[in-house]
């Protein structure tokens, strides 16, 4: 399940915190039940493009996974949210990065993951990183038998997430760049 909204906390200043919004109070439940229920849906969510240190809602939850921008150099695109910490404070765990794009440097060009012609407009953004990962995950789902679980998906992800991202941090880049890797 991939959850990319694009919603902002200035909508929801308080989703995900201390949950005192009966619409994120209610979905945050959702997601903790979801999450909780057992191996699957496995429930992906895009970091948000507002270049903070902080997962936007609803990435910021442990169990889901948050996914991450970066650009065809393997940088951290200036647009992406990042931070590995979840919501409680804690480690989040599953913080990836996938490409998505780049906001253009001074003289420089821009890097886009999707164009289209009529109306003319460039695309680029975690949702796309995010949509990638649900590619991935979806691949791996299918690819193996008997259907692995939610647990061993994830630790093969990990197994073979690359921490060449520039100026790699941990608490930053989480479990670093998704590498696609069939499961056995």
């Amino acid at each position: 399940m991939s959850l990319a909204f694009g919603l902002f906390d200035t909508s929801f200043p308080i989703c995900g915190r201390e949950s005192q919004s009966s619409r994120c109070a209610v979905f945050e439940n959702v997601l903790s039940a979801i999450v909780g229920a057992g191996e699957r849906p496995m429930i992906i969510a895009a970091a948000g493009n507002g270049a903070r240190e902080e997962l936007d809602f609803p990435a910021r939850f442990r169990g889901i996974i948050a996914i991450g921008s970066v650009d065809s150099a393997k940088a951290r695109s200036r647009f992406s949210n990042y931070g590995a910490t979840a919501a409680d404070g804690s480690a989040h765990d599953s913080l990836f990065f996938l490409p998505g794009g780049q906001d253009a440097l001074s003289g420089g060009s821009a890097e886009y993951v999707g164009t289209t012609i009529i109306p003319s407009k460039n695309w680029k953004g975690t949702s796309f990183s995010a949509a990638y990962a649900s590619g991935a995950i979806a691949l791996m789902l299918s690819s193996a038998m008997p259907s692995p679980s939610r647990a061993s998906v994830l630790a093969h992800i990990r197994a073979f997430s690359s921490t060449a991202i520039a100026h790699y941090a941990s608490s930053d880049h989480g479990e670093g760049l998704m590498i696609v890797k069939p499961m056995p």
